[in-house]
């Protein structure tokens, strides 16, 4: 070969293709970038790569001295042009050859001959080619509107240096013709720099076919089968195929004699393609153009014939014809060629641009694409980001296996046309072989997704439990910042509790709904509202295609708030989570909060979930995954089997006392000792009285079933009978202040990290303000006040100050907290300041709410809870602290308990399998704790015991503590009970525990 260096002229799938080939051809490669290109593939992928310009192709891709200069630089022998920019340009070529540098593809006249769409018809005429009626140059509208007359409409302008699509239009009345001629002189001239224009009959219905040849420049010319283009969009390719199905052998053979004839009769050189216009109906078909480059969908040419097109230009270029001296390969097989583009089919196909997140296609087709995670899509260049090819030993093998490739293939960050091209491969027209070039209007296509028409203040994709166990590697945790509203909201929805939801901060966004879904808004008061109408939160709610979600500014008690779902939003994860991490620009569907313009795809629902039976596996925290073989929920049984939530608000008790014990799936030999009892619904378990020594016998025997049937759960949702708000499904508005946990009132993201203590303190000055007209706004004694610094490192920082109920001067609460500011460190800088309260009268409100309701019904559900603990065993059933003031926040590094409520309405909470974080750690209840948080009174091993005095809240910090950097604890207390018995008690979790590091109370053995 008489080069050794390649340069490839050109960018994206093309300039990857040819470096596979010339690489494996033992040739070294040289890419060509603009600045806009740094991190496309084709640039790592060569040997060498230079930079020849800014984004704007004039500037850097058709810059035709800037591209022969790199070649001068890098000893380049040989250009391969690849397919548009100047790949059809003749001077060019000269200039390549000018250069001493080898143009690989046609000559300088095959390219001119061919270039002009009136001489290339002129050509093809004198050589005997079938022609559609038509016109040479048109030399304005007058002349343009009586060649239409005598052709007969409808009729299409070209413009006769157009290409890819561009410069045509059809007319179907004088009119038209007269407008559209002046446009398309006007297109052909900024586009391609020629202003001609010439006519010919459309044929609505048609097939677009076309032959691959290949070339010696000497009159040799072979041809290497046929291809079907006919599905296009606006006149563009976008399912390609060869052979041409639906063909007889006999207009097959015709097609391509003609093909080879044109070749001929030109001195083709190098590979080209003749296309052509078939008319089905007919059977007639009439040359349309020839392309004198290697075409975009060469590649299934190359799966159905065994050569390698790329090889064949490069080896011609070099003189190397030999491969015409064999006979013409056989098409063997079927293949199928798809082009994904970054444009948006909801928005009439708009080019879409920004960061790729995700890019994932079968290891098992050929798929040639420029892109990778993290590429960047500008609005320089075409819109392909890739090509994806089957092949089958059949039509029907090929097109299966291209729909199984759509199926399984993601691109994430940016919207493309893989959904709709999921909806193409698989339409009846297709999948028949009767394609035409109008197959595509007919193709129906309506998204599941929500438009964010805008964004809010930062609005972000979260799932639960998050991002976690990743600080080794410098990744903080993700997740929603109050995970028990977001969690709430699922399961109202049926959700797996991780499913993905929204996120919301300060001010909400405006979301417009493309397809039905059904939503639930918890956390924060937004003021929602659909179509102008006040939207509820706390409830299921539906929304109709067209209808628009706009949330305000937070008002009342908190700052975020969430949009959950049924059946999720469909988010790849990132490192084991969807959370979106703003800061470290990854998570969610485009590492970062939403954007106007954006989309977000929904997962069909879940029909008939509920909480998950034998929870903490994947489909609790990857709502993506494999349901089959899963039960329904016991927690939401459905006579009616219409998957439909348990009613709320005063028919909730009702409900629950009705429900039959056998929903809730417990062992036969539970159930069977529960019948033998006479229970049979849940409320019965509150009217049992005076059992013999044989029904205690009963007891124990379900009692100890209970035991084993629960001691190898690993997450609380495993159990059947968890909690109040867990077994009913759904929690009435009335219950919702029973979420009792530190609400960040007010709070300042600071623009640049403060570093020193004067600002903030003025910044703290000023949080104290708003904190007061927040307390006021309430009405409410806040309990407790807590100031949080969060750093730059993510770590947060807190100090805690009680307070009394009339506390209602922001000069008192300022001087509070200044008072132990001194040792806070912000050498690190802070960037956010927040105020949160806590509240204790809104329980009591709340435990009226529910007492009123159950007196309508005659049953109380704190009695029927009661009952229920006694019947089945201390082990089994327990009740959860309830303290309203001393719930941790995520910022202490783990997950608090679902929703923390009264002992009163406390539902039952079952233990799980003890951590191993010490020797032998016992899971104990704790029945009782002070205001302080201290335990008085805990239940270990079936027997209650009184706290006599408390060592706290002294917090003991031993060596196991300081070892094991994944260990979440919090509350850890030295205790002595009333016999003088000596005890640590603590609440601790463990990240990657399956259970997302929810902490439960351990007690350990007797301190020294």
């Amino acid at each position: 070969m008489s080069f050794d260096t390649v340069l490839i002229a050109n960018r994206g799938a093309i300039a990857t293709r040819i470096i596979r080939t010339a690489r494996a051809m033992g040739l070294r490669t040289v890419a060509v970038y603009s600045a806009a290109d740094a991190g496309s593939l084709h640039v790592s992928a060569a040997d060498e790569a230079v930079c020849i310009g800014p984004g704007p192709a004039a500037q850097s891709y058709l810059n035709v001295e800037a591209i022969l200069a790199a070649a001068k630089a890098t000893g380049t022998g040989a250009i391969h042009p690849g397919y548009g920019f100047l790949a059809e340009n003749a001077e060019f070529a000269e200039s390549c050859a000018a250069a001493g540098i080898a143009f690989i593809g046609p000559t300088p006249e095959n390219i001119r001959t061919f270039g002009l769409k009136h001489s290339a018809r002129a050509l093809a005429e004198a050589h005997g080619l079938p022609l559609a009626p038509g016109t040479g140059l048109l030399t304005g509208a007058d002349e343009a509107a009586a060649a239409a007359a005598r052709i007969g409409y409808p009729v299409i302008l070209k413009a006769t240096a157009g290409g890819g699509g561009i410069g045509m239009r059809v007319c179907e009345s004088e009119a038209q013709v007269r407008e559209g001629f002046a446009a398309v002189v006007r297109q052909g001239e900024a586009s391609f720099g020629d202003a001609g224009v010439f006519l010919e009959r459309y044929v609505p219905r048609a097939r677009h076919l076309e032959v691959q040849i290949f070339g010696d420049g000497k009159g040799r010319v072979m041809a290497l089968g046929e291809r079907d283009c006919s599905l296009q969009r606006r006149n563009q390719k976008v399912v390609e195929e060869a052979p041409a199905p639906c063909l007889s052998d006999t207009k097959r053979a015709e097609l391509i004699a003609a093909a080879v004839r044109l070749g001929e009769a030109a001195g083709y050189r190098s590979a080209g393609t003749v296309e052509f216009l078939y008319d089905a109906a007919r059977e007639d078909f009439f040359f349309l153009e020839m392309n004198t480059r290697l075409q975009v969908e060469h590649g299934v040419t190359e799966e159905v014939t065994g050569i390698d097109l790329v090889e064949w230009m490069i080896r011609g270029a070099a003189g190397d014809f030999t491969m015409l001296d064999a006979p013409a390969p056989a098409t063997r097989g079927h293949s199928v060629q798809v082009r994904l583009y970054a444009e948006d089919p909801g928005q009439d196909y708009r080019p879409t641009v920004g960061t790729l997140t995700n890019v994932a296609f079968p290891p098992d087709i050929r798929a040639e694409t420029w892109v990778m995670a993290g590429s960047e899509v500008s609005a320089f260049y075409d819109p392909m980001l890739a090509k994806l090819i089957t092949r089958g030993e059949t039509r029907e093998e090929a097109i299966a296996a291209m729909q199984a490739a759509l199926s399984a293939s993601r691109v994430d960050g940016i919207e493309t046309n893989l959904r709709w091209l999921r909806e193409v491969v698989r339409h009846e027209g297709f999948t028949s072989g009767n394609v035409s070039t109008r197959m595509l209007e007919g193709v129906a296509y309506q998204r599941r997704a929500i438009r964010v028409i805008g964004g809010g203040t930062a609005t972000s994709v979260q799932d639960w439990p998050g991002r976690l166990g990743l600080w080794n590697v410098g990744v903080p945790p993700s997740g929603p910042m109050d995970d028990l509203s977001f969690r709430l909201g699922n399961r109202i929805l049926g959700n797996p509790e991780g499913t993905a939801g929204l996120e919301v901060t300060a001010s909400g966004p405006t979301l417009l709904f493309e397809a039905d879904a059904t939503i639930c808004l918890t956390g924060a008061d937004f003021g929602a509202t659909l179509d102008g109408v006040p939207a509820p939160r706390g409830e299921a709610l539906a929304v109709k295609a067209g209808q628009t979600l706009a949330m305000g500014r937070a008002g009342g008690g908190g700052m975020r708030g969430y949009i959950l779902v049924a059946g999720g939003l469909d988010v790849v994860p990132y490192l084991g989570s969807a959370s979106t991490f703003t800061l470290g620009q990854f998570g969610g569907p485009a590492a970062r909060a939403l954007v106007a313009g954006d989309v977000l795809h929904l997962n069909p629902p879940l029909q008939g979930r509920g909480i998950t039976e034998g929870g903490g596996g994947a489909s609790d925290r990857d709502p993506k995954a494999s349901l089959s073989g899963q039960r329904r929920s016991p927690l939401h049984p459905d006579p009616a089997g219409r998957g439909s939530p348990p009613p709320v608000g005063e028919d909730m008790l009702r409900w629950l006392a009705d429900l039959p014990v056998a929903a809730l799936r417990l062992d036969d030999d539970v159930l069977t000792a529960l019948r033998r009892l006479g229970i049979k619904r849940l409320g019965e378990l509150a009217g049992v009285s005076g059992a013999g020594e044989e029904d205690l016998a009963r007891e124990a025997a379900a009692r100890d079933a209970l035991r084993r049937r629960f001691r190898n759960r690993h997450s609380p949702a495993a159990n059947p009978l968890l909690r109040l708000d867990q077994l009913l499904g759904r929690v009435p508005e009335p219950l919702l202040p029973v979420i009792a946990r530190p609400m960040p009132l007010v709070q300042r993201r600071l623009m640049e990290p403060l570093r020193h203590r004067t600002p903030l303190d003025t910044v703290l000055a000023d949080l104290a303000a708003d904190m007061v007209r927040a307390l006021e706004a309430r009405g409410e004694g806040a309990r407790r006040l807590e100031l949080a610094l969060w750093r730059v490192d993510g770590e947060v920082l807190m100090r805690r100050i009680e307070l009394a109920a009339a506390t209602r001067e922001a000069a008192h609460i300022t001087r509070l907290f200044a008072a132990r500011l001194d040792d806070v460190d912000a050498g690190f800088g802070i960037e956010l300041v927040q105020l949160r309260a806590s509240w204790s009268e809104p329980l009591h409100l709340a435990q009226a709410d529910l007492d009123a309701a159950a007196e309508d019904h005659g049953t109380s559900l704190a009695a029927c809870i009661d009952r229920l603990s006694v019947r089945l065993g201390p082990r089994a059933v327990t009740r959860p602290v309830a303290r309203a003031s001393h719930i941790p926040e995520r910022a202490q590094g783990w997950q608090p308990p679902l929703a923390p409520v009264p002992p009163s309405q406390a539902g039952l909470a079952f233990h799980t399998r003890p951590l191993k974080l010490l020797d032998r750690p016992e899971p104990i209840a704790v029945l009782h704790a002070a205001p302080d948080g201290v335990p008085q009174r805990f239940r270990w091993r079936g027997e209650v015991r009184e706290v006599a005095r408390a060592e706290g809240p002294e917090r003991i910090a031993p060596e196991w503590w300081r070892e094991r950097s994944t260990v979440r604890l919090r509350d850890y207390y030295r205790i002595e009970d009333a016999a003088g018995r000596r005890y640590w008690i603590y609440r601790a979790g463990l990240a990657g525990d399956g259970r997302g590091g929810v902490p439960e109370w351990f007690l350990q053995g007797l301190c020294a």
